[in-house]
């Protein structure tokens, strides 16, 4: 019989550089980290692959993120963005169309981000 292996706090496969992006880059989850003035601070892999990159939306740092909804649903997501900044928690729904023309319809929990000052600094999607 083997000897177990003995535990070891080495990450598997992790560059070491930036741990926290390659763990937000390899779960299935899309998660968007906007500033206060909605533009991208940070995407990971599935939200930039996944229903965003479906719908032909290249998401990248400083990319103003309700230029990619429909036009009609701006001011809502204006209203639920600023809410999120006051510090309340909100779920959306909305629809992005793909360049086929086929509308994908999302549902997100929209939840203001944090500093290590507990002031809001931002949203997360």
């Amino acid at each position: 019989m083997k000897s177990p292996q003995p535990y070891t706090n080495e990450p598997l496969a992790a560059p070491r550089g930036n741990y926290f992006q390659w763990m937000m880059d390899n779960i299935d989850e899309a998660f968007v980290l906007l500033d206060t003035e909605f533009r991208i601070v940070e995407s990971n892999r599935a939200a930039r692959e996944g229903l965003w990159g479906k719908a032909g939306v290249v998401l990248y740092p400083g990319f103003y993120v309700l230029d990619a909804v429909e036009e009609d649903q701006v001011p809502i997501l204006r209203n639920f963005f600023a809410e999120v900044l006051t510090g309340c928690r909100r779920k959306t729904e909305y629809a992005l169309t793909q360049p086929d023309g086929i509308t994908l319809h999302i549902e997100n929990n929209l939840l203001p981000a944090r500093n290590e000052q507990n002031e809001i600094v931002g949203i997360i999607v």
